[in-house]
């Protein structure tokens, strides 16, 4: 959704007042038109003209790699804390074995 975002948002200053609608009412619906049009009026000044939105949607894409890579590690961490501890129980239950 974000790539039709920024498509839209390069085309839409050229666009006349009812194709802006016509796409805004499509994609958003009646009721959320008026969101519709202020993002896109924002996305369309760009990130070199003080885009807020698009200040956050870079932010966003570029720590999307980051927020992965953090669970990656943390479900590395927790596999390594369950084999210790089998191992561990394993350890303990043969110990306790007669023999």
């Amino acid at each position: 959704m974000s790539d039709i975002f920024e498509d839209i948002s390069k085309k839409w200053v050229d666009m006349n007042g009812k194709q802006k609608s016509y796409i805004a009412t499509t994609l958003a619906g009646t009721r959320q038109q008026n969101v519709f049009f202020a993002l896109m009026n924002d996305m369309s000044k760009g990130i070199e003209n003080g885009s807020r939105a698009w200040e956050l949607y870079t932010g966003a894409m570029q720590s999307a790699g980051t927020a992965t890579e953090k669970f990656s590690i943390w479900q590395e961490s927790i596999s390594a804390a369950q084999a210790n501890l089998k191992n561990s129980l394993e350890s303990l239950y043969a110990s306790l074995q007669p023999g």
